[in-house]
């Protein structure tokens, strides 16, 4: 199962984000061991890959840039992910 997405500031891409993945059963989410991160890239996509089926997730970019963006939606929840997901964009404004 994967999460392969894009994010973009209105109609560009934005690159060095850093998206976190909280796969829902594995402790608070304020325990950043049991987060899984990927950094956007020049084009704006990050991947999550080999994920595992059937379970709760939640996909959110890190605080560190909104000092500077506010994201849209600000997360995406996935109940017991069946299949993998190639539609949770963010939208970034300054």
């Amino acid at each position: 199962v994967s999460l392969i997405n894009q994010r973009t500031e209105a109609s560009s891409p934005l690159s060095g984000v850093t998206m976190v993945l909280w796969q829902k059963n594995q402790g608070p989410r304020t325990n950043k061991n049991t987060w899984l991160t990927t950094i956007t890239s020049s084009n704006g996509s990050y991947k999550f890959l080999n994920i595992p089926q059937n379970e709760s997730y939640i996909v959110f970019p890190l605080l560190e840039k909104r000092n500077l963006y506010s994201f849209t939606p600000a997360e995406r929840e996935y109940a017991h992910l069946p299949e993998s997901i190639t539609n949770a964009n963010f939208t970034a404004r300054r």
